[in-house]
């Protein structure tokens, strides 16, 4: 590994790898092995109501969680293959301003396997740096290929 952050890291790969990860204008504001945080401009991903087009939303969703069990399978010394198998996204109230998406690492008691390819997904709008508001809840599945 490069001596450069995590987060700069991730944010390059994405960028680079996963093309969709640009127009989206995404940023990965807070990187560990325990969470990852990426913040998206409403700009670019607004719908004809003038809020965030789910779309995007679940995008930025799934990117958090990706981002997630990337990092861990690459601290572990895996080759991170990983892709979705499963995204559930409920949409509580439309996001109407820059909104981010944080994947928390799982519960410790879950077996290593599971833990590693599983991210819960929680939406925030507003300021992101005091995470208050939830718009979304989701769940994604990955798999490490």
């Amino acid at each position: 590994m490069d001596s450069e952050s995590l987060p700069g890291r991730l944010q390059r790969y994405l960028l680079k790898q996963i093309p969709i990860s640009q127009g989206l204008g995404i940023s990965v504001t807070e990187a560990s092995l325990d969470e990852i945080l990426i913040a998206a401009p409403l700009a670019p991903n607004l719908n004809h109501h003038g809020t965030a087009f789910g779309g995007s939303v679940s995008a930025v969703a799934i990117l958090s969680g990706w981002a997630l069990v990337y990092a861990r399978l690459e601290a572990e010394g895996q080759f991170p293959g990983v892709v979705i198998q499963y995204n559930e996204i409920r949409y509580l109230k439309p996001l109407q301003g820059v909104f981010a998406a944080r994947a928390p690492s799982p519960s410790r008691r879950a077996k290593s396997e599971e833990a590693a390819a599983q991210a819960t997904i929680f939406l925030l709008h507003g300021n992101t740096k005091e995470p208050r508001h939830f718009a979304v809840n989701g769940a994604c599945s990955f798999s490490h290929v």
